[in-house]
């Protein structure tokens, strides 16, 4: 099974970053939020899915390595 998403910062301030994914077309998917003071990431909707969950590791991932909410990012596998 083949995933890709694109990730973007649709918006941030101190405490919180809100990011969508989307799919090749451009179609949005969904929208992870980011809580930086408490370091935990979950998706807008509650909904649990291959695609959300490489999502939000590879946003914790950078958040953990570089303590910087990312602008964007990519899944691909």
């Amino acid at each position: 099974m083949a995933l890709y998403a694109r990730i973007e910062k649709v918006s941030e301030d101190a405490v919180w970053a809100r990011y969508q994914y989307s799919e090749t077309d451009g179609v949005v998917i969904g929208h992870v939020i980011l809580d930086k003071a408490a370091e935990t990431l979950w998706t807008e909707d509650g909904e649990e899915t291959y695609l959300s969950r490489a999502v939000v590791r590879k946003i914790a991932v950078h958040w953990a390595t570089h303590g910087v909410a990312p602008e964007g990012l990519m899944v691909q596998s």
